[in-house]
């Protein structure tokens, strides 16, 4: 998946919609992301783009609270919710309610289950998801 992005990156799109429906794996066990719709192109490194688009549970906070844009730097969101579901069974910061959900996105704290990822784990999971896309 990371390659994947970084290839998708290196070629000036953001791919907005990273999530488990959108990932295939075929026979070899090589992935593959589909459903391109929301991706933008021409979007160059410090490029921003202000589009509201992607799944909810997957959004970025500067998605929903930036003004002035986001950059490629969601996908990497996007990449920290994934591995975080993948290992613990849960997404971080979903709520029935979806404003309740995007309060949880901008401001809520991520609880990691005791014995879910090791150290190194957490670390990456946390820097993917650190709210100041600069530092992810």
């Amino acid at each position: 998946l990371i390659l994947s992005l970084q290839h998708l990156h290196q070629h000036d799109i953001v791919y907005r919609d990273l999530k488990p429906e959108n990932i295939l794996l075929d026979a070899n066990g090589h992935i593959a992301l589909c459903d391109f719709g929301l991706s933008k192109a021409n979007l160059t490194q410090n490029d921003t783009t202000n589009t509201f688009c992607g799944t909810t549970e997957y959004l970025a906070p500067e998605v929903l609270l930036d003004e002035q844009g986001y950059t490629k730097m969601v996908d990497f969101w996007s990449l920290g919710v994934l591995v975080f579901e993948m290992c613990c069974g849960w997404s971080p910061f979903y709520a029935e309610d979806t404003q309740q959900m995007y309060k949880n996105i901008a401001f809520g704290k991520v609880r990691f289950p005791r014995d879910a990822l090791s150290t190194e784990g957490r670390n990456f999971v946390k820097g993917l998801l650190n709210r100041n896309p600069k530092h992810r």
